[in-house]
């Protein structure tokens, strides 16, 4: 039989129920499911714990998350689109926004079009991306409710701006959230975004999947960096696949 991946949310965890297959190929002796009046079963997996904000004490709010609130006096402005598109605006205080990364601090130190116009346009990511890194600026972790792509995407913004502390924050989440079903996605990410972290956890996670052939999606095509790398520390080496 196939591996099979199931997935159990909170509410299946008290009691979970699979059928692995039918009573009558149990005992379809073609199948040689019983032999010497022995039924025996081999199971392997991973289990994945991700505690709930419930369990997280809420902290007092920072200097920073107090001037989230203030949005009377946000004297810096991010335009988010492509050349074609409608800009979408992101407002934020210029003395948050050039403390936040060392990048937009050069921008606002230097006679740079950003600070004389006090405004920044960013065209390679979305609307969204850009909200979330601009709230993490304020202390709000936003950012922990993101999908993988979402996450994804601010972990590649984080490593453009050169955000250290954001970059640190979502490659901790990735890892966390990294299953055999993304693996090859966070992988890419990981040599895109430089995250030398998130890639040897990935590397590490892999070889055990091979090891204990355990299926992951392979629709995606690893980076070739990556598979050279993996190659390096497995004695199953991965097979780079060509591009359609």
């Amino acid at each position: 039989m196939q591996p099979r991946f199931f997935t159990a949310n909170k509410q299946l965890t008290d009691r979970i129920q699979y059928r692995f297959c039918y009573l009558k190929d149990v005992l379809n002796p073609e199948n040689k499911f019983i032999e010497n009046d022995k039924f025996t079963i081999q199971m392997k997996g991973m289990m994945f714990f991700e505690s709930s904000p419930k369990d997280r004490e809420k902290p007092s709010l920072t200097l920073a998350q107090y001037l989230w609130e203030r949005d009377d006096d946000r004297d810096f402005i991010i335009l988010v689109g492509k050349s074609n598109e409608l800009k979408t605006e992101v407002k934020i205080h210029r003395c948050v926004f050039a403390s936040r990364s060392p990048v937009f601090d050069r921008m606002l130190e230097t006679e740079m079009k950003e600070k004389a116009e006090n405004k920044l346009e960013i065209i390679d990511f979305s609307p969204d991306i850009v909200k979330l890194a601009a709230e993490h600026f304020y202390d709000r972790e936003t950012y922990k409710t993101s999908n993988v792509d979402q996450l994804i995407d601010l972990l590649q913004f984080a490593q453009k701006y050169d955000i250290q502390d954001l970059k640190s924050k979502v490659e901790h989440i990735l890892i966390i959230k990294v299953r055999p079903n993304n693996i090859c996605q966070i992988s890419n990410a990981s040599i895109n975004a430089n995250s030398t972290k998130l890639k040897e956890v990935c590397i590490q996670l892999m070889r055990f999947y091979m090891n204990q052939k355990l299926p992951f999606n392979e629709e995606i095509t690893l980076n070739e960096d990556f598979v050279i790398e993996l190659n390096q520390t497995t004695a199953f080496p991965v097979e780079e696949k060509e591009e359609e």
